[in-house]
């Protein structure tokens, strides 16, 4: 009957039955599960109320305990309020603790006794306090008295002891002075003395509160009411004396009873101390008893019961698991022996096809990587080229930009040299003018020469003609000697005016000729100018050119960067396609070599082998067998996988029937 069944029904009752042993084995191990987290709640609900009681209580009880102890040596505000603190949280602990263990009523008793300890505390503060004020009282009484007392004594002697002395000594009264001076020297040592000790001892007891400083203080009270009766021997008729010496009496009377009451006071707060401290002893010792009798018994009985619901659902699931490892080997050998044969020949089909297809698309893959490779290397290149050119562009620019400047600056230069040519042309045609009018101021001189010539010979003529005319001639013999002085006179200066004349000339040829050479120099400038005018803009238009003409190639190159660009990328895409068969044949391979593992050890070999024999480089390893079992037998469409390529690439889709080739014939195999 088992035979006959179809592939579904087969598969159906297996995954049924594994299905129904899997949820008795669910339902077994959550019973389980439950009752050990019952048991774990309460384990846990136990160690809450350890940790409150350690943490909580007795931690807090101790620093509560500590607190009152620093409160008791150093009685200050500071201390006080760490000890309303810790009061504070001990009550807070104490109140928690008691919510927790409300259920129980051995540790509800014991909550309630700490409740009351804490309790305690606030009356003993209370009393403490009490008890400290009156000792500070007392402390500044005892303190009044020994003023007074001390006080009073001055007093006698300033006005008794010191003034009878005194009239004892002027009086020479040898009896008087030694029984004066007794009595002071025991008012010094026997009274004052002893009543300085008293509270030098009075302080001591106050801060040690001991019996042996109590003692003391005893013994020097007596000490001081000794030393007082011995004073007052000496004092027999001395009204005065003898009133002071009752009331220093009186005072020590006092002192001993404000120190009994002193020391009634440490007495209380002793009893106190111990009460409190008693306290505390007995619920450690009550919470130690809660511990070991309630607590730590709870927590054992839950791990125990809770070990054993393990051991009973432990057993269970082992003896269900064995059942179904059973029974699923059993339902596995029939299924597994009703495919094993249909699919040992699909898998020999699916072999020798993905064995074809690993081979063509892995030469596919080599010649695609090495078209890519091939493009990218030539895309660089041509990437590197077409930057060469932009930066001869660039150069190529700013040289005909120069040029440019070069040819407007040589223009400048061209019209400069012109100008400075006419310049010059008018200073030579000047500086000739200036030689015409020294010329015209030569002839003048000459002229002026010949008339002081003139002029002299007629003075000589004149001269010549006094003489001959005697003592009637004498007074024109005078003035023909000054016509000709003044004749000789103009001759010189016009020599010398003559020659000052010539030099100019000479110089104003010389500037002539001068300017003549500079003139010929600047039109030789001029013509050198020009000429590099023309040189420079005939370089600045070829520059143009030039630029525009690497302005072309850059283009192109630009173009051709791309299209080798395009080229690469198409490059890749083909390889990347090339890799996705490539993947894909491997993809097959490893579904042979699943299926041949779901056949046998010797098909899965000889798979593996075959395989093996086209390694691709690209090649992946492919997980999930199951999941591209299932898309193939139901028909869903294609497995897709991703390829490392740089660029998406779509991926190819196969149908179950280009997978697995399966006619109606094969699945009949299946059916049995």
């Amino acid at each position: 009957m088992f035979k006959n069944m179809k592939l579904s029904t087969k598969i159906g009752i297996g995954f049924g039955v594994v299905i129904v042993i899997a949820g008795v084995l669910g339902f077994t191990g959550w019973q389980g599960m439950t009752n050990i987290r019952d048991q774990m709640d309460v384990y846990t609900q136990w160690g809450d109320i350890d940790m409150v009681m350690n943490e909580g209580v007795s931690q807090k009880i101790l620093r509560l305990d500590n607190a009152f102890g620093n409160y008791r040596h150093t009685p200050d505000e500071t201390s006080l309020a760490d000890l309303q603190n810790a009061i504070a949280d001990a009550q807070e602990g104490i109140h928690e603790w008691s919510s927790l263990v409300s259920e129980y009523s051995d540790l509800a008793a014991v909550a309630a006794e700490v409740d009351q300890h804490i309790e305690m505390y606030s009356e003993v503060i209370s009393q403490y306090q009490e008890s400290l004020n009156i000792q500070n009282q007392i402390q500044e009484q005892w303190d009044t008295i020994v003023a007074d007392c001390l006080a009073l004594l001055l007093t006698t002697m300033e006005n008794v002891i010191d003034p009878a002395k005194e009239q004892a000594e002027q009086a020479q009264d040898i009896a008087r002075m030694v029984q004066w001076g007794a009595i002071d020297m025991i008012m010094n040592e026997a009274v004052i003395a002893n009543v300085l000790k008293l509270q030098t001892m009075a302080h001591d007891y106050a801060a040690a509160g001991s019996e042996d400083a109590w003692q003391s203080f005893l013994g020097s009270h007596q000490s001081a009411i000794e030393g007082l009766s011995e004073w007052q021997e000496l004092l027999s008729g001395q009204s005065q004396l003898e009133a002071s010496a009752q009331q220093i009496a009186t005072y020590l009377t006092e002192y001993h009873r404000l120190g009994g009451n002193f020391h009634d006071q440490i007495n209380t707060v002793g009893g106190l101390e111990s009460q409190v401290y008693e306290s505390a002893q007995g619920l450690f010792v009550k919470l130690d008893e809660a511990m070991e009798t309630v607590i730590d018994p709870a927590k054992e009985e839950a791990v125990n019961q809770a070990n054993s619901t393990q051991a009973r659902s432990a057993l269970l699931t082992s003896v269900l698991a064995i059942g179904g490892v059973v029974l699923g080997i059993v339902l596995a050998f029939f299924i597994t022996s009703s495919i094993v044969k249909p699919v040992k020949r699909i898998i020999d089909n699916l072999t020798e096809g993905a064995d074809q297809v690993s081979s063509a698309s892995n030469q596919v893959s080599v010649a695609s990587q090495s078209l890519a490779e091939g493009s990218t290397e030539q895309a660089a290149g041509l990437e590197e080229t077409s930057s060469s050119l932009e930066e001869m562009s660039s150069m190529t620019k700013q040289n005909a930009d120069n040029a440019q400047q070069a040819n407007s600056l040589a223009g400048d230069a061209k019209v400069a040299a012109e100008r400075g040519n006419e310049s010059m042309a008018r200073m030579t045609e000047a500086i000739s003018q200036i030689q015409n009018s020294a010329g015209e101021t030569a002839k003048i001189i000459k002229v002026i020469d010949e008339i002081a010539f003139q002029t002299n010979l007629l003075a000589l003529n004149a001269a010549v003609e006094a003489a001959r005319a005697g003592e009637a001639g004498k007074g024109f013999a005078v003035v023909a000697e000054e016509v000709r002085n003044l004749a000789m006179r103009s001759a010189e200066a016009a020599k010398n005016t003559a020659a000052l004349i010539e030099d100019s000339v000479k110089n104003s040829q010389n500037g002539v000729d001068i300017t003549s050479e500079v003139a010929k120099m600047l039109e030789e400038i001029v013509t050198s100018v020009g000429k590099t005018t023309e040189l420079v803009g005939e370089i600045a238009a070829a520059s143009q050119e030039q630029a525009q003409g690497i302005d072309q190639v850059n283009t192109a190159m630009a173009q051709m960067d791309k299209v080798t660009q395009q080229n690469a990328a198409n490059a890749e895409e083909s390889a990347s396609a090339a890799e996705e068969l490539n993947a894909q044949a491997k993809q097959m391979n490893n579904i042979v070599g699943e299926l041949a593992a779901m056949v046998g050890g010797t098909i899965s070999r000889q798979t593996g082998s075959k395989v093996n024999n086209h390694p691709s480089p690209y090649s992946r390893d492919l997980s999930g067998g199951d999941h591209v079992y299932h898309h193939i037998a139901g028909g869903k469409g294609s497995v897709q996988r991703k390829t490392p390529s740089p660029h998406p690439v779509t991926p190819s889709r196969r149908t179950a029937e280009s997978s697995l080739p399966l006619d109606s014939d094969d699945f009949d195999e299946f059916s049995g």
